[in-house]
């Protein structure tokens, strides 16, 4: 298969625009400044692959069609294959081009640490959790429901962040609200996920929303 076969099979699992968007989301939440401190050339290796290799799983899980005829090995390498073509340098230019100087100084999403802790990973999989109900409310709602893409984007967002932390009206009353489980309880913070989420998808939804047949 020659490299145009292979990002054509890429491409027809996955926009290419929300592609980059999930690669340009990798490149930071796999902490590179952690992998420069490895040694030689291995960090770079590292974090390398890593990138390759989550990209790859968002792509071949969200997007693939399972049934009896799918070649599971087959196919992730496809998908690895065609995203190493694409990315290659600008995983490497990255990487070495980022601002490490106030890597390890605590924030939202570093520990005190140079290692990301428990706690750190965890805010990253419940970003992933909440951009996964996120992109569940694009599934099920109509575009062609709202007026403009400005509408339809805010919609989506909000819906999705009022059932992440579980505002009035949206907690499931037959099950316990646990209060501690979400760990960006904190009116500054939320704020902060809440610009994220709107830096991450208000553009692509309102370009979604102009695009359709409404």
């Amino acid at each position: 298969m020659d490299k145009k076969k292979y990002i054509n099979f890429l491409f027809r699992r996955v926009d290419p625009d929300h592609l980059k968007k999930l690669f340009e989301r990798e490149l930071s939440d796999q902490e590179p400044c952690y992998y420069r401190k490895k040694p030689n050339e291995s960090g770079f290796e590292m974090f390398h692959s890593t990138v390759v290799d989550s990209v790859s799983d968002f792509v071949f899980y969200d997007y693939t069609k399972f049934d009896e005829a799918t070649d599971y090995d087959s196919e992730i390498e496809i998908i690895k294959t065609a995203i190493n073509m694409l990315f290659k340098y600008d995983i490497s230019k990255y990487y070495h081009d980022v601002d490490c100087s106030d890597y390890g100084k605590q924030n939202m999403f570093e520990s005190k640490d140079s290692k990301p802790n428990k706690e750190s990973i965890s805010r990253i999989r419940r970003l992933q959790e909440l951009r996964d109900i996120i992109e569940y409310q694009t599934e099920i709602q109509d575009p062609c429901n709202f007026d403009d893409g400005e509408e339809y984007a805010d919609f989506c967002i909000n819906e999705g962040l009022s059932f992440f932390y579980g505002d009035e009206g949206y907690r499931d009353e037959e099950e316990e609200y646990e209060k501690d489980y979400n760990i960006f309880d904190n009116h500054e913070e939320r704020e902060e996920v809440e610009k994220l989420m709107y830096e991450e998808y208000y553009d692509m939804l309102s370009k979604s929303w102009e695009e359709s047949s409404c």
